[in-house]
């Protein structure tokens, strides 16, 4: 919010603006009341980020073994949305992207390393992503913190102003305060998350999405195998965190082989996809 609607419009009261210039006390609540009368002229097709994965409105969480290759992969999705370039050989994307990376996991350096080593490989001009690409790293980032919506110099406000269309988050067991076996706490992150998202739209525009890393538990060495949907339950925390996002995936490596599969997606009629997906990465 602006610093002249920080503080309640109301005389006498200097409580948080929060709804619009007023306080939760003096102000009206905002209803998100769907229309029935506009549904049959609205275009409700999925408008993507990433083709057939990824919707510019997803909670999404990427979850694997433990130095499987998330941050990897997350760092590949994020740097080929902020140039618009295809990012596998059978996963693409349409339009360039602003991307914010949020690192709450590695130190300075190995973040340094990695941004360099990625750009060395496959970027012959580095102004195609430098633009389009924030990386913050080892800023101590609390739930708390990122969802203050009132703090005119908070997270919110720089991110308002930054306006990236994805932001990831590396990663949910890194980001404080957040206890992911709490049932409440979890509820309070989706909670958190879906007015992170419609504050951003209302005052920007622009959609927003999520791509949070996660840990699994380590397989069994009696159940290693090929992935399934099943593994799903193989991740750390509360059964409640399988329902706070839109869509999971799930990545797995099999000697020099990576592949991606997703267990949890929205179903698209439209396209007929309605039963988990799994790819072979084939990375550009």
């Amino acid at each position: 919010m602006d610093d002249e609607k920080a503080t309640c419009k109301t005389k006498d009261c200097n409580k948080k603006a929060v709804h619009g210039p007023h306080c939760e006390t003096h102000g009206f609540p905002r209803i998100n009341q769907v229309s029935l009368v506009s549904l049959d002229t609205e275009d409700l097709r999925p408008r993507w980020l990433v083709d057939g994965w990824l919707e510019e409105t997803d909670v999404a969480l990427i979850i694997g073994d433990p130095y499987v290759g998330k941050s990897w992969l997350a760092l590949h999705v994020g740097m080929s949305l902020a140039r618009g370039k295809s990012w596998t050989d059978n996963i693409t994307i349409g339009a360039a992207h602003r991307v914010l990376f949020i690192d709450e996991d590695n130190p300075d350096n190995t973040a340094k390393r990695r941004i360099q080593d990625y750009a060395r490989k496959r970027l012959s001009q580095p102004s195609e992503w430098r633009y389009n690409f924030h990386y913050w790293v080892s800023n101590f980032i609390t739930l708390q913190s990122l969802l203050d919506f009132t703090n005119v110099r908070g997270y919110f406000a720089l991110i308002k102003k930054m306006r990236p269309r994805l932001v990831i988050i590396d990663t949910l067991y890194s980001f404080g305060n957040v206890d992911i076996s709490n049932q409440k706490d979890v509820a309070a992150l989706k909670t958190g998350l879906r007015r992170f998202q419609k504050l951003i739209y209302e005052e920007t525009g622009e959609p927003i999405a999520f791509f949070i890393l996660h840990h699994m538990k380590k397989k069994q060495e009696s159940s290693k195998g090929e992935l399934k949907a099943t593994d799903i339950q193989r991740m750390y925390g509360s059964t409640f965190l399988h329902a706070m996002p839109d869509t999971i995936w799930i990545l797995h490596k099999e000697r020099n082989t990576f592949y991606l599969l997703q267990p949890k997606l929205r179903a698209d009629p439209e396209s007929g996809v309605t039963e988990p997906m799994m790819v072979q990465l084939g990375v550009k």
